[in-house]
């Protein structure tokens, strides 16, 4: 009697701890859409520990993470998403998994989740050609000799923090820069302040400070661009008149837009403070400014209607009477459909920005163009080791370019984004394929047909009948790159020999399946161990053996045409119980165009399968997935004419 009365009390729990489940994501959705993106992890987690935890609850923290800029973490759980299987993953969890893994310099797995999202996507989004792109280009940038050789990079760590830190330029006897870093042990809010850390007597950069002691204290600020005569500031501020973005079933979603402010300096204090003309903060952002050489140009960013992208460069002229011209835009050849920002100019006049929409390392890449206003030579990547995996933006040069700095949050860093500096020790590298973008692209197919080339090695070897010592022949060899996830296959001949070319610098995990044999699974390789590729590969498969059980009639559910001859299928459960319908459902959720299939035996037991094959390969590849997903008892069974036959294996 407790017994019935305890499953009685468990059943009515279920629908209420699913009720609970969606309470707890309906409000979780209404913290993420007014971004209070932790409290909404706060909630999250503990779904995410349970053990039968939703699909979406991965897929939302890792949004969470993301939003919040630990990468870390929001690739941990959109792997966990994607581990969770279904046909029902949204696109846009490859391609923001794809992105991570671009982060990760893990460039070959990233391209294989940006191809899923590009496949599955109803429209997808120019940027995962791009960032596809990067994955094929960013090995061989990173490995190119001419590129790094006149480079010196180095993390700013007197500076920086573990906060935001970026904007570096030289002022005075210093470094001036921005942060969002705390101002005192008693601020929460982390603002954006521009910072000066002046030189001591002993060459070492002295303690921050914030530099303009009159500047409001509860907006962000920078990043900042002075005249040439150094008496005139532009600097960029978020307004303090907040405009509503968009309205919501949740409410209105409220955000500040930034703004160029102009003012004269006196004494680190700002005076005569202006905006310019045409800030719109109620309806888009203008900001990060950047004066040509003679102060004539005018560059800003914007997301004004009528750009390319994301975010577009634009540029005013000054005129005859002292006011900046209408904004014109700085034209394709700077502009993108992604998000161009961060422009700069050296003291020739060249164009320094960044962007996500060409094809580069990964994030933010520094380009640099020639030219002026709307009239550009091709862009040019910047190439590493200025560029990285990770966001990498406003470069700001000498006068006689023989140093600089420029910022980034590529891994390794002390925080978010970190302030590095850029010795320059010969002439800028001739970045020349960029003008003949055919003569590029073929030089980096080459490169890259090269580099891999240099690396691939052959490894040869045998496989035999455990029991005749005879080579088997046509069995299957799965070798699967345990980075990329990537597999080549090959074949034995009808004496058992196979050869296979590999990657030296990969390991590999490689597996033999035959029908008749107990498949050989999960043996390991490394590309470049030398002493297998000298001895070979020696596999020993054993023969299965096949024992015949009939099964009670009419309690077998099958279709009438698959049940003539030999039919293989996956076993995933044996019960004389109740079955556990939810775990056989999480088979099918993952294969629902199959059937799962049951019958009664002699025994007493009810045997569930899943899948109706014409050869044991098919079924075997079926079971091998099947035990990643969870069914780690899978194994094949065969059907004579009805009668079920157990592959036992000895």
């Amino acid at each position: 009697m407790k017994k019935t009365i305890l499953i009685i009390i468990l059943c009515c729990a279920a629908p209420l701890l699913y009720a609970q489940t969606d309470v707890i994501m309906q409000q979780v959705k209404t913290y993420i859409s007014n971004f209070d993106y932790k409290t909404a992890i706060e909630f999250l987690e503990p779904e995410a520990k349970k053990r039968n935890a939703r699909a979406e609850t991965f897929e939302l923290l890792g949004d969470c993470y993301r939003a919040l800029e630990d990468r870390k973490k929001a690739a941990y759980y959109y792997e966990k998403r994607i581990a969770k299987g279904g046909n029902n993953i949204p696109p846009d969890v490859f391609l923001h998994y794809g992105e991570l893994l671009i982060y990760e310099g893990k460039y070959a797995a990233a391209k294989m989740h940006l191809q899923t999202y590009y496949d599955n996507a109803t429209e997808p989004k120019p940027l995962a050609q791009t960032l596809m792109a990067s994955c094929d280009t960013a090995v061989v940038w990173a490995a190119r000799k001419d590129s790094s050789k006149n480079f010196t990079v180095e993390n700013l760590k007197r500076l920086n923090s573990k906060f935001h830190d970026w904007g570096a330029m030289r002022r005075n006897n210093g470094i001036m820069f921005i942060s969002n870093r705390p101002r005192n042990k008693f601020d929460e809010n982390q603002y954006y302040a521009i910072y000066q850390s002046n030189y001591k007597r002993d060459n070492n950069l002295g303690t921050a400070e914030i530099f303009f002691t009159n500047m409001k204290k509860n907006i962000h600020l920078g990043p900042v661009v002075f005249t040439k005569n150094g008496k005139t500031i532009y600097y960029t501020q978020t307004n303090t008149d907040i405009s509503y973005r968009d309205k919501t079933e949740q409410g209105t979603i409220w955000e500040s837009k930034l703004e160029i402010k102009i003012a004269k300096i006196t004494n680190n204090k700002l005076s005569a403070v202006k905006s310019f003309k045409y800030n719109n903060p109620r309806e888009y952002s203008v900001g990060h400014a950047c004066l040509s050489p003679n102060d004539s140009i005018l560059y800003y960013v914007s997301d004004m209607p009528g750009g390319f992208g994301g975010t577009d460069i634009y540029y005013s002229v000054l005129e005859k009477g002292g006011e900046w011209g209408v904004p014109m835009n700085a034209g394709p050849k700077i502009n993108t459909s992604g998000s161009e920002m961060f422009p700069t100019m050296d003291s020739t006049g060249v164009l320094y920005y960044s962007s996500n929409g060409r094809a580069g390392l990964g994030g933010l890449d520094i380009f640099r163009a020639k030219g002026e206003k709307n009239k550009w030579t091709i862009t040019e990547n910047m190439h590493y080791p200025i560029n990285s995996s990770g966001d990498d933006f406003y470069l700001i040069l000498s006068s006689d370019k023989s140093s600089g700095f420029f910022a980034s949050n590529r891994p390794g860093g002390v925080g978010n984004d970190d302030i590095y500096t850029l010795t320059v020790t010969g002439p800028f590298p001739d970045f020349g394929y960029m003008k003949d973008p055919s003569a590029y692209e073929q030089k980096i197919r080459l490169a890259t047909e090269k580099a891999k080339s240099e690396r691939m090695v052959t490894f040869t070897g045998t496989v035999t009948n455990g029991v005749t010592h005879e080579g088997i022949d046509s069995v299957m060899i799965s070798f699967v790159n345990n980075t990329t996830k990537e597999q080549v296959i090959c074949t034995t001949d009808n004496t058992g020999a196979f050869s296979i070319i590999l990657d030296k610098k990969e390991k590999y995990t490689y597996s033999c399946i035959c029908e008749g044999y107990v498949p050989a699974i999960g043996k390991s390789l490394a590309g470049d161990d030398a002493s297998t590729r000298a001895k070979g590969i020696h596999v020993e498969m054993t023969p299965v053996k096949i024992e015949e059980e009939n099964v009670i009639a009419g309690n077998v559910i099958l279709d009438t045409e698959q049940g003539k001859g030999i039919e293989y299928r996956v076993q995933v459960m044996a019960s004389k119980e109740y079955p556990n319908w939810d775990y056989l459902n999480k088979a099918k959720e993952s294969y629902p165009q199959l059937k799962i299939l049951y019958g009664s035996f002699p025994d007493a037991f009810t045997r569930f399968t899943v899948g109706q094959f014409k050869t044991a390969k098919e079924a075997t590849k079926l079971k091998n997935e099947l035990r990643v997903l969870g069914y780690r008892d899978a194994f094949v069974v065969m059907f004579v004419n009805g009668k079920r036959r157990v592959i036992s294996y000895n």
